[in-house]
Formats: structure tokens, C-alpha cells, sequence
């Protein structure tokens, strides 16, 4: 059977205290009373016109006219005893409160930080600073598992870094015999298109591994920082793309100045498979639009890129696998990796952004990569 139902933390140690506040006082009256009472002092001391002055109902004293109480005597009356009731109900349910709020403070602070490194990055922790007790044992028991999820993390990166490096050589000797083989004049047809086969496989080999070791750096905290500004990433994106482009795509922009700062060579990796991503999942006759700009006031600054594309109709459901490493929508169509877009979520995260993804009614994604905005050096010397 559950205690305290429905009841929050604070409520219930609130609760507790009141009346353990209540108790110790009224046993203190109590043996004051008895004291009292056993030196044969007055029955009526100068407390009763200092109860008699709080602003109590004077209904209580027709009431309660002769109770009194045990081990108390005739020094207090029904009344006062009534009075003395309430005013320690109060200072009880006020002292308790008070109390139940300090209590309760440490693991509020506990629960802001871990909400605050929900959104951060792992690497950072509680330290809460207290006594040594439950409370802290439990911080610094949240601490030690982040520790070890960090570890864990950190040796899957190396992992796959690892594997992908390994991996780069076979693959560029691989290449190489089946380019001499294929500029051999003795290979007869049916060898040419085998080697060309082969050739294309290798490819989509080599971009997965490309993938998957910018999968693992750009997890990484940013080793780099240099000032980047999203609108000359996405123009010099567009400008390489453009001769590769579908001529069926209309491409348009709308590129304002959005510094933000972190590592250039992923940040730009982030912005170009957010563009290319929209082109190979596009339809016939489809659009792409990308856009720059600076959103929201003074500290709350953010750079954002903003990329649009048509295509078909996207299951809302779909949109947040789409993040996932090798996770696609059923109605995604075009050939790729399958990590785009978690590179991209993974750059966002370890720079402390955020990219998000939204279903357009009319088919295709809208996505939106925010960073931290990074004021310009002249702004910065205004200040």
C-alpha cells in the first residue's frame, strides 16, 4: 500500500515536520504547565492577555469556556488552550514549510543540472558541493555513471574511426587493380563490365566509409574553433554544386550573415549534406531553397540555416528516425549512405546546436540547423 498518494516531496516532508513541530511544542507547554502548576504559582499569568491580545474569533471562549488540560492544571484555560492550538498549528505548517524547502533545494539543484546536461554536452557534471550525505552520494553517483557512458561512447568513435582508416587502404588498392584492368587492352567486354560493376561498388564503399569516419569526428568536441559564417558555407556549397545539380531542380537562396563558431571543416561538412541531402531526395521538376539568417535578440541570439526542398509527401512519423545512422523514410527516394543527416545532427550536438527536421504538407522536409551565434569581431570591440 502506497503512502502519501498524490502527494509531492515537498508537501509531504512539510506534512511531516508540521507535526513534529506541533508535538515537540505542545509536550514543551505541556511540562511547562506541570512546572508551573507543581510551584503553586498564580492560576493566571501575564500569557493569558498576551493570548488574549492575537486576533482569534472571542466566539471560542463560550465554547471551550472550561476545558483544560492535563498536566497543565488550572493554569491555562479552554480558551487559551484553543488559541495556543491554532498559533502553533501556524508556526508549525510555516517552520515546516521552511524546512521542507531546504530539504527539497539540493535536489532541485540535482534535477536543473541533469535537465541542463540532457541538452549539453556529456562531458560536463553535476559536482554538486554539500555534505556527505544521501543527496550527494546520489549526485556523485550520477556523475560516475555519466563517466562511464562517456567512456563507453568514446571507445565506439574510436572504433569506427579506426575501422574507417583501416578500411581506406584496401579499398584504394582495390581501386587501382580495377582501374589497371579496365584500361588493359586485352580485358574483353563482358570483364569491362564487370570491372565497371565493381568500380561503382568500391564507390558507394568509399563514401560509407567517409561517412562514418565524419560520423565519428563530428560527435567530437570541435578541436578547431574558428569563426564560420553559415551563409558563405551554404553560397560556397552552392557554387560546387551547381555543375552537378539536376537541371530539373530550380535552386534559390536567401543568404544573410549568420556567424557562428566551431570547427570549419565540419560545420561546413554539416551544411553541405543538409543541401545535398535536399537534391537527392527531391522529385522531377522539384525546388530547393536555403536560407541564412540571425534569429532572436541580444544573448538569445542564434544562427540558423534553413533548407527547404519539394518532394513527396513525408510519413510524420518517419521524421525523427531520420537522424538515425543508416535510417531512411519509407518515402525517401535517391542513393546515399544513409548518414547525412546524422552527421549533421551529430556536428549540431557537439557544437551545442540543434538541427530539427518538419514535414511540409505540400511533400518534402523543412530542416533547420541552429548554432550558437558568434558576434563579429567589429561587434565585438563595441561592446
Amino acid at each position: 500500500m502506497r503512502s502519501w498518494p498524490r502527494l509531492r516531496l515537498r508537501t509531504r516532508l512539510t506534512l511531516t515536520y508540521s507535526v513534529a513541530l506541533f508535538t515537540v511544542l505542545w509536550c514543551v507547554t505541556a511540562l511547562l504547565g506541570y512546572l508551573l502548576a507543581s510551584t503553586g504559582l498564580p492560576n493566571r499569568l501575564s500569557l493569558e492577555s498576551a493570548l488574549s491580545s492575537l486576533p482569534f474569533d472571542s466566539a471560542l471562549s463560550n465554547a471551550t469556556g472550561g476545558l483544560t488540560l492535563p498536566f497543565v492544571g488550572n493554569v491555562f484555560t479552554g480558551k487559551q488552550l484553543v488559541r495556543l492550538s491554532v498559533l502553533y498549528s501556524v508556526i508549525s505548517v510555516v517552520m515546516g514549510w521552511w524546512v521542507a524547502r531546504r530539504t527539497v533545494r539540493p535536489i532541485t539543484r540535482i534535477t536543473e543540472s541533469i535537465q541542463h546536461l540532457a541538452d549539453a554536452s556529456i562531458r560536463e557534471r553535476i559536482n554538486f558541493e554539500g555534505p556527505s550525505d544521501e543527496i550527494k552520494i546520489l549526485a556523485d553517483t550520477f556523475d560516475t555513471m555519466l563517466d562511464r557512458i562517456e567512456t563507453a561512447q568514446s571507445g565506439q568513435r574510436r572504433f569506427v574511426a579506426n575501422a574507417a582508416h583501416e578500411l581506406r587502404t584496401p579499398l584504394t588498392v582495390q581501386r587501382a587493380i580495377l582501374e589497371v584492368r579496365r584500361s588493359n587492352s586485352d580485358t574483353s567486354a563482358d570483364a569491362h563490365e564487370l570491372i565497371d560493376e565493381l568500380l561503382a561498388a568500391t564507390t558507394r564503399t568509399e563514401a560509407l566509409v567517409e561517412s562514418l569516419l565524419a560520423l565519428a569526428q563530428g560527435e567530437q568536441p570541435p578541436e578547431l574553433t574558428e569563426t564560420v559564417d553559415l551563409a558563405a558555407s551554404a553560397r560556397l556549397c552552392l557554387n560546387s554544386l551547381a555543375h552537378i545539380s539536376p537541371t530539373s531542380l530550380t535552386m534559390t537562396d536567401m543568404l544573410r550573415t549568420a556567424p557562428t563558431e566551431g570547427d570549419p571543416v565540419m560545420l561546413d561538412r554539416a551544411v553541405s549534406n543538409l543541401i545535398e541531402n535536399a537534391m537527392r531526395h527531391n522529385r522531377e521538376g522539384g525546388w530547393v531553397h536555403v536560407a541564412t539568417s540571425v534569429v532572436g535578440d541580444g544573448a538569445s541570439r542564434t544562427s540558423r540555416l534553413v533548407v527547404q526542398n519539394s518532394g513527396p509527401l513525408v510519413d510524420e512519423n518517419d521524421v525523427a528516425s531520420l537522424f538515425e545512422p543508416f535510417r531512411r523514410g519509407h518515402a525517401r527516394i535517391g542513393r546515399g549512405t544513409g548518414l547525412g543527416l546524422s552527421i549533421v545532427r551529430a556536428v549540431a550536438t557537439s557544437h551545442h546546436g540543434l538541427v530539427e527536421a518538419q514535414v511540409r504538407t505540400q511533400g518534402g522536409l523543412r530542416v533547420t540547423l541552429d548554432l550558437p551565434f558568434c558576434p563579429p569581431s567589429d561587434e565585438v570591440m563595441s561592446r
